[in-house]
């Protein structure tokens, strides 16, 4: 999103209210210090809509899981990564 917008990274934390250096740490996915809350509101600044689901996992598997979409340098903590995935 932030990519699509064509933002500079100053830019960026100016409309995110953060500093430059978190939108770079996001943009090289660096997690630590974000939390799912926090990317949530990102996404409404940048006037997205935010859904999540909730559903009861398949007989056929034994516990439930966080799915990442595809990405493996997300596969460590896949519920923040699909976040960032779509900010930039």
């Amino acid at each position: 999103m932030l990519q699509n917008r064509k933002l500079a990274q100053t830019v960026a934390a100016s409309h995110l209210n953060v500093n430059q250096p978190k939108i770079s740490a996001l943009s090289s996915y660096h997690l630590d210090g974000f939390s799912v809350e926090r990317l949530m509101i990102f996404l409404t600044v940048l006037d997205q809509d935010v859904e999540m689901v909730f559903r009861r996992k398949p007989k056929s598997r034994k516990v439930g899981r966080i799915p990442n979409h595809g990405s493996p340098a997300l596969s460590f903590r896949p519920s923040l990564g699909v976040f960032v995935k779509m900010l930039l």
